[in-house]
């Protein structure tokens, strides 16, 4: 019709649908096609216009051009990165999706090591209505929800939005906080505060309810200001015993998933970070194996401390229990972490205070400019090398 070539694009997709997805497709770029990148001409110089643009801002009282022109800078960079990660998938595909293909249809395992866990599975108890179409969709007949129900299921996710997740039990009623008698609005809270506010009121809450069971058993007997409140973000759960603490982390450390890494989701901490390290120390204490890390800086960290006490004189394995990689430096057991086990670095200050309003920084910057032409010389040479180091810590 009207000329067009014939379409065989739906015969090629029938013709795998058999096939399930190519589960070791590049999600992120990988550390090694990272550094390329950035050591490219373009990005180089992005960097260096960014550089000046961050020790230009704090000392001009009208920044709507530098700010206009950070943020398209910041959206080259962005740009970069997803057609280099593009241009790996379409290499990827071209060179193993046939043998990805042919070890599905054999059954057979491709890989030593356990496949890392999917965000989708990590997600899939805050996402109820995708988790259930998911299952239930194209599984047979007898075991489907009706058709009525994922009809709805398909129109309340076409409708509904919500910026914020919140965790099961911890949801608003009626727009406000429902623990610990606070009932403040959501409305009134930044997003990325919501979620966390929810937890902290119903952590008081349980720690009040835990006091006054104590209380009752305790017959006068001095009582902890803090009763043991423990909260497993992998199970969704409460744990109120230091014993039952023990029992649980037992049992996650006898079935442990490959990652680590902290995943954060529309303003929501749904996994916090693992160190592969304590994980495999047997030595230590389950509790403390199975510590938490709630921020990727405090938990790069910590990590980076246990690669720089490692023995480089022979190949490194992974000390994850679930892993049995070795590899011949720090570094590329570095990369291995971000991409298997995914645990990444934090962004640099740069592109972190870039998704801060614009209307904030517009203020501070204009209140530090204002403090420096305030001050008499001396005072305002203090002040310089205050705004210095003050825009590289941001």
């Amino acid at each position: 019709m009207n000329n067009r070539p014939l379409r065989t694009d739906h015969v090629d997709l029938l013709r795998g649908m058999l096939v399930e997805r190519a589960q070791d497709l590049p999600q992120i770029l990988p550390p090694e096609h990272r550094m390329e990148l950035e050591n490219s001409d373009e990005v180089k110089r992005i960097e260096d216009r960014l550089h000046e643009i961050g020790g230009q801002l704090p000392l001009l009282s009208n920044q709507a051009t530098l700010l206009n022109e950070r943020k398209r800078l910041y959206r080259r960079k962005c740009s970069l990165k997803k057609k280099a990660l593009t241009s790996l998938q379409r290499s990827w595909h071209n060179i193993n999706y046939d043998e990805e293909v042919r070890q599905q249809l054999l059954n057979s395992a491709f890989h030593i090591d356990p496949k890392p866990e999917s965000r989708f599975s990590i997600l899939s108890p805050f996402l109820l209505e995708r988790s259930r179409l998911a299952e239930t969709l194209f599984s047979p007949k007898s075991g489907r929800l009706s058709d009525g129900e994922i009809l709805n299921d398909l129109t309340s996710l076409c409708i509904k939005s919500e910026p914020v997740l919140y965790r099961p039990g911890e949801r608003p009623i009626q727009g406000r906080c429902p623990f610990n008698k606070c009932y403040k609005p959501m409305e009134s809270l930044g997003k990325g505060s919501r979620s966390d506010h929810l937890h902290i009121c119903h952590l008081k809450e349980l720690q009040g309810r835990n006091a006054e069971r104590e209380r009752r058993f305790a017959r006068g007997s001095k009582l902890c200001a803090h009763p043991f409140t423990q909260f497993c973000y992998l199970c969704n759960e409460w744990v109120l015993e230091k014993a039952q603490w023990v029992r649980h982390c037992e049992k996650h450390l006898a079935d442990l998933s490959p990652f680590c890494g902290v995943l954060t989701f529309r303003h929501l901490l749904v996994r916090p970070g693992l160190c592969p390290f304590c994980l495999g120390d047997a030595k230590q204490a389950p509790p403390r194996r199975f510590q938490h890390w709630m921020r990727k800086k405090s938990h790069m960290e910590h990590i980076e401390g246990h690669l720089e006490c490692l023995n480089l004189s022979k190949r490194v394995k992974c000390p994850h229990p679930a892993c049995r990689s070795t590899y011949p430096d720090r570094e590329s057991l570095k990369n291995h972490f971000e991409v298997f086990h995914h645990i990444s670095a934090p962004h640099n200050n740069g592109e972190s205070m870039s998704k801060r309003k614009l209307s904030e920084i517009h203020m501070e910057s204009t209140k530090r400019a204002k403090a420096v032409s305030d001050c008499d010389a001396e005072v305002k040479e203090l002040s310089k090398m205050y705004i210095a180091f003050d825009s590289k810590t941001l």
